[in-house]
């Protein structure tokens, strides 16, 4: 598989956000993802949805602080039909 590694260091700015982006797509689908949220100074990791005809966004899944020493498991059931967009943040 693929994956993505973020590192967030001592010196990187406060509140330095990184955000993923998925081409547009239809659903429902299922988002099956790993994560790894470890150390000092864990921010949140963030699944939101982006439908086409709209601006904002919408929070779909939520994790916060330290999650632990070890990759872990998560999926996110999007039920929409249209045409979204999926991201992390």
């Amino acid at each position: 598989g693929e994956y993505i590694y973020v590192h967030k260091s001592q010196s990187s700015h406060v509140n330095q956000t990184v955000q993923l982006l998925s081409p547009f797509i239809r659903g429902p689908k299922c988002l099956h993802f790993y994560y790894y949220m470890n150390g000092s100074d864990i921010g949140n990791l963030d699944v939101l949805l982006w439908l086409r005809e709209q601006r904002h966004n919408y929070l779909m899944w939520r994790r916060s602080g330290k999650q632990g020493d070890q990759w872990m498991e998560a999926s996110v059931n999007v039920g929409y039909t249209g045409e979204y967009q999926v991201g992390g943040e």
